[in-house]
């Protein structure tokens, strides 16, 4: 064969084999970029703080990303904050990652968000606002070390949430069993709901069980040590399944509608006298027919 001719086939072969390698390379970006769609923080919407100095996420804007990343920075200044109800009711919302500057999750901030099971927290997270993850699809959370407000209500709703754990160098919060507590263990703030035990006893230093702690729990029954004195407000409430309840001698109070919507509750005993029990302060539709023991 002639040898300009050996050059021509050999030139012709490699620029076949370099198209084809290209072709595979941009078939794999335009795979990878149809499955890992980049995050697009610019959609959202921000406002600026009264000092100049950092934003706030207000809404989702025109965003349509499932996973949802609120970024460090806009515009060249921190994002601290998100702001309450920004994302209320986003049903498209799968996942959520902080960035590193954001301190502070708002009032009912993803409330709503009926699938939303996956949160990534940051380390500068301070606070996390009431009904903050009313009603979504959370099955676990952390809880870094920096977050030093939980506030009430924050996972309201979630059934399907197993597992609570909180960094083990928070000095405000503690978890026992993926249950949320204060450091010192006097406050059972939230019991994990999705979980599927029938039977359970809080730890004998708890003092006070907290608003909507075991609400739409899958519990039958509950005893509660000596130390319980104080059930706040919904405690219990749309707990369907729980059938018996035992109150230790120390219970004070009984906040209003601490059992409201526990429509299989037929057995309430209290381990002291009847005339101890007349003395417990009770709220405004909470249950009745409790048994009272010697």
């Amino acid at each position: 064969m002639n040898k300009k001719k050996w050059i021509k086939i050999v030139a012709l072969g490699t620029a076949a084999v370099l198209l084809a390698l290209s072709g595979i390379l941009v078939s794999c970006l335009m795979n990878k970029n149809e499955e890992e769609p980049a995050p697009t923080p610019q959609a959202l919407e921000y406002t600026l703080s009264s000092e100049k100095n950092y934003y706030t996420v207000s809404g989702i804007g025109e965003c349509k990303d499932s996973v949802l990343v609120i970024p460090a920075e806009y515009n060249e200044l921190p994002v601290k904050e998100v702001k309450d109800k920004a994302f209320e009711g986003c049903e498209f919302l799968t996942g959520l990652k902080l960035g590193e500057n954001v301190t502070k999750i708002g009032n009912g901030a993803f409330k709503g968000c009926n699938k939303l099971s996956q949160v990534s927290l940051n380390d500068s997270l301070i606070k996390i606002g009431d009904y903050a993850f009313q009603e979504t699809a959370l099955t676990d959370i952390f809880i870094p070390s920096s977050v030093t407000s939980v506030g009430g209500g924050a996972f309201y709703k979630c059934i399907g949430l197993k597992n609570i754990v909180v960094e083990q160098s928070n000095e405000v919060y503690k978890s026992i069993s993926g249950n949320l507590y204060n450091k010192d263990c006097t406050e059972l703030l939230q019991y994990a709901v999705g979980k599927i035990e029938t039977s359970f006893t809080p730890p004998t230093t708890v003092t006070r069980v907290g608003l909507y702690a075991f609400s739409y729990c899958n519990l039958e029954q509950i005893t509660l040590a000596e130390n319980v004195k104080n059930i706040v407000f919904y405690a219990f409430s749309g707990c369907e399944k729980l059938s018996s309840v035992t109150f230790g001698t120390g219970i004070k109070s009984i906040s209003k509608y601490a059992f409201e919507n526990c429509k299989a509750l037929a057995n309430m005993t209290y381990q002291g006298t009847v005339a101890a029990w007349e003395q417990v302060n009770k709220g405004d539709g909470w249950a009745e027919g409790v048994i009272a023991q010697s």
